[in-house]
């Protein structure tokens, strides 16, 4: 089973019909005793940073997902729901601490290069690590839909089970 963590906002209802399409049983989540029988959880996301820490903070599925996470468990964070796992963003003068599973902050792309942000439409994906299996079934040149005007600047990531940090 793949807990769906239901935090009040995001596009949970978009993520959970695809996860029905490709065959996984789902269940949404909204307390942290609700993840103990899950294989892998998803942290949708649409919103902002601030936003999402505080509501995880209060439905106390912050803390939750950092013990998910610890357990070795696979954790699949989408949008701001991966912001969520790194150590701060930059998004709206953020102030909130991330989970800190990985090192660095999220930043806002800079206007230079011709880039015109919010960065939306349809670009070609260079895959530099074909053997994740994230990326399983997914040629190196596919096109795929973007929005986003944020990117992460990772610096390592902290080894959760062991408190480690790994580089």
């Amino acid at each position: 089973m793949i807990a769906l963590i239901d935090y009040g906002s995001g596009n949970l209802r978009s993520v959970h019909k695809a996860l029905l399409k490709v065959g996984a049983e789902v269940q949404v989540v909204r307390k942290p005793e609700e993840m103990k029988g899950a294989a892998a959880a998803v942290l949708p996301g649409v919103g902002a940073f601030d936003d999402c820490i505080q509501a995880l903070q209060k439905q106390a599925m912050l803390e939750a997902s950092r013990e998910f996470i610890k357990s070795g468990k696979h954790f699949l964070g989408i949008c701001v729901g991966y912001q969520a796992l790194f150590e701060r963003s930059e998004e709206f003068n953020s102030c909130a601490a991330g989970m800190s599973l990985f090192k660095g902050s999220v930043v806002r792309f800079t206007n230079g290069n011709g880039l015109k942000i919010p960065q939306i439409g349809w670009n070609q994906l260079e895959i530099t690590q074909p053997g994740c299996p994230l990326y399983r079934g997914i040629e190196n040149g596919s096109y795929v839909y973007f929005v986003h005007s944020f990117f992460s600047e990772a610096d390592g990531y902290i080894d959760s089970r062991n408190e480690n940090d790994v580089r």
